[in-house]
This record gives structure tokens, C-alpha cells and sequence, in this order.
């Protein structure tokens, strides 16, 4: 089904718009305290270069990608609109935030 509508646990692509592509992955995690949640990692691909990471704590451990032209769209839901759109900002030479969907 995933596959079906263009989703998929990792992503790759020039999301910063250099010669150097960078490859995104979304995955769950548990602290040892307990803490359960999701999280999106963003790396240099060939390389361990940590470009981005976020984690979402939550007590549903769901996320996936999408493209969306050269932004990264994870989304926390497969039957709802709940995700948000990660993108490269030139003027600050980092990753962003831009927008969240549902959820609200």
C-alpha cells in the first residue's frame, strides 16, 4: 500500500541543492527511560555526516516519507493528514521546518 501512494521509510535526493546528495530516513525509537517516539535523520549519503535530526515523542512510534519536488514530507499517520515538510534554507544554510499538516 505504501509503495501504492509513494511512501517510503527512506528517501534520497539533493535536498540541499549541492553536488553532495543527502539521504533521509525515518525510524522509532525507545530511551531507556521508557521514552517512546519517531524520529527523521538526514546524512550525507556515502558518508555518516549528520545533516538533520529530529525525533517526535509520542505514544504512537509511526512515521514515513514522501517527496514533495526537493522537500522531505514525513508524515506520522497512513489514514490521516498528520506530517510535516522539512526543507533546505539557503540563507541560513540549514535545514527547516516550513509547514505541518493536520494535526492542529
Amino acid at each position: 500500500m505504501m509503495k501504492e501512494v509513494g511512501l517510503t521509510f527512506s528517501v534520497e535526493g539533493n535536498f540541499d541543492r549541492s553536488k553532495t546528495g543527502q539521504a533521509a530516513l525515518v525510524g522509532v525509537y525507545q530511551t531507556c527511560g521508557g521514552e517512546k517516539g519517531s524520529f527523521l535523520l538526514v546524512i550525507d549519503a556515502g558518508t555518516r555526516k549528520v545533516r538533520f535530526v529530529d525525533t517526535t515523542p509520542g505514544e504512537t512510534q509511526f512515521a514515513v516519507l514522501a517527496l514533495d519536488k526537493t522537500d522531505i514530507v514525513v508524515m506520522y499517520c497512513m489514514e490521516c493528514d498528520v506530517g510535516a515538510t522539512l526543507r533546505w534554507n539557503a540563507r541560513k544554510r540549514a535545514f527547516g521546518w516550513v509547514r505541518t499538516r493536520g494535526g492542529d
